[in-house]
């Protein structure tokens, strides 16, 4: 069912915690480590350019995706579904524990690395970087869900035990479909529409696809509660950031990139952003800005390189001054 409707797989799979994970690990093995991670239902193909260009670059490209997503699946018999509820509570630490889980098989937890994630991923990302904050050299944040993503009244009404289930039953996959659609630029567009047909496929055909991400928005930090206080951290642990939004976003709003901001500074911790105007909460995708965005990611990396280069020559010559008898 998942090739019928995402094509064939292009990476390979991991045995982790919660089931299988599919991944993609490209570029050379001398490069820096960069992961990219896709939002709330997304698929690891939606960073197929920027990869591209890091790889260009002289970066080492970690992708995968979440359980339940893409081909990444939770142990169906530990994990059972129905029409509406996952057995699984997708909360930050599944997310975060997925992450560590194919970084560890992959050996290359010890690995430093820079974090790239959208919506979601972002999330994942903060959360990873606050408990591992001595492995992570920055964090590029697109659209991430950190301060409380703005839900609609139907989706909180979701989140209620009995009368949620009759609802999403009921409406749950009409509404993900328009949100989706919603969240692109242009979702009628020749860029964006094969995207939007399988996801619309996956939501109405796939049940642990829409379970997984039902689960997530009823039991995920930035959905449900904030994760303000894990953004602290990594402010405190003075994690580079860049923060690239749309300004129209509507579920996370470009007001919260500003606050994000703003806590970052009165951390004293190095933050840049880069906002565009009129663009929706999937700003990266095709048909909104994604060349933009994958300047904007690249460039960022490419700067973290710098410093890393330049403080390891700086290390170099004091030793080589200690050593001078």
């Amino acid at each position: 069912m998942f090739e019928a409707i995402n094509g064939p797989a292009s990476g390979k799979f991991l045995d982790t915690t919660h089931g299988t994970t599919h991944y993609v690990l490209e570029g050379p093995e001398t490069g820096p480590l960069v992961v990219l991670q896709h939002g709330l239902g997304g698929t690891l193909a939606l960073f197929d350019r920027v990869a591209a260009d890091l790889v260009k670059q002289g970066c080492r490209v970690l992708r995968y995706e979440f359980y339940d997503r893409g081909y990444s699946q939770s142990d169906p018999e530990r994990y059972p579904v129905d029409a509406v509820s996952h057995s699984l509570d997708f909360t930050l630490g599944v997310y975060v524990g997925q992450m560590r889980d194919v970084l560890t098989r992959l050996g290359l937890e010890d690995t430093y690395l820079i974090h790239c994630g959208h919506s979601t991923g972002g999330t994942t990302g903060i959360r990873y970087a606050a408990k591992y904050p001595e492995r992570v050299r920055g964090l590029c944040l697109i659209d991430a869900v950190c301060l409380s993503a703005q839900k609609p009244l139907a989706a909180r009404i979701a989140d209620l035990p009995v009368l949620g289930n009759l609802l999403v039953r009921a409406l749950g996959r009409r509404t993900m479909v328009k949100f989706s659609r919603g969240a692109c630029h242009d979702p009628d567009g020749d860029a964006i529409r094969d995207f939007l047909e399988r996801q619309t496929r996956n939501v109405r055909e796939n049940q642990r696809f829409f379970a997984a991400c039902r689960s997530t928005s009823s039991h995920c930090k930035g959905f449900v509660g904030s994760a303000e206080a894990r953004f602290r951290v990594v402010c405190r642990a003075h994690i580079p950031l860049r923060l690239i939004w749309g300004k129209a976003d509507a579920p996370v709003p470009y007001a919260q990139c500003r606050a994000l901001g703003d806590i970052a500074r009165a951390e004293d911790t190095e933050v840049s952003e880069i906002a565009f105007d009129g663009m929706p909460h999937n700003v990266f995708f095709e048909g909104a800005k994604p060349e933009e965005c994958s300047r904007a990611i690249c460039g960022f990396v490419a700067e973290k390189k710098k410093k890393k280069k330049k403080k390891k020559k700086k290390k170099k010559k004091k030793k080589e001054k200690n050593d001078t008898p």
